[in-house]
């Protein structure tokens, strides 16, 4: 495989008063991509895939709170982080991260609807004071999330 490297592409070198593009440097050392990976069974006293269980425990530093489910995230896009995919996924003990375009109203009716969901859900925002304070009222409302 042969690499471009990204530094390179970006940079400028200066000669004379003009600034010019660096040219790419072509890296031709050997990397491992997904086909070179191998995963191998590991031995195991379970009779059928069935008896797996996914489901972890995590303990929170600082809240002291415990979560136990399974450690797979849907991610706070505007497209997959949405009430719809919190309620599917956490049917399967999964997380979602919804997406910070809800209103306070629409996380009101949200909890109201479906509470089952809450400790599955997690909340995100934006940057600003305003994100922040949505997330207070959020919080302070349905300590559950």
């Amino acid at each position: 495989m042969v690499f471009v490297s990204e530094k390179s592409v970006r940079g400028f070198s200066t000669q004379g008063d003009k600034k010019q593009p660096k040219r790419p440097e072509i890296e031709e050392e050997i990397r491992m991509d997904f086909n070179d990976v191998l995963f191998r069974p590991k031995k195991s006293a379970l009779k059928s895939r069935s008896e797996v269980s996914l489901d972890r425990e995590f303990k929170f530093l600082h809240s002291g709170k415990t979560w136990t489910g399974t450690p797979i995230i849907s991610s706070n896009m505007d497209t997959t982080g949405t009430f719809e995919m919190g309620v599917s996924l956490a049917k399967y003990k999964c997380l979602t991260t919804i997406h910070k375009y809800y209103s306070i109203d629409d996380w009101r009716i949200f909890c109201m609807r479906k509470p089952e969901a809450l400790p599955c859900v997690a909340i995100s925002a934006g940057t600003s004071q305003k994100d922040f304070e949505i997330v207070k009222v959020i919080v302070q409302e349905h300590p559950e999330i």
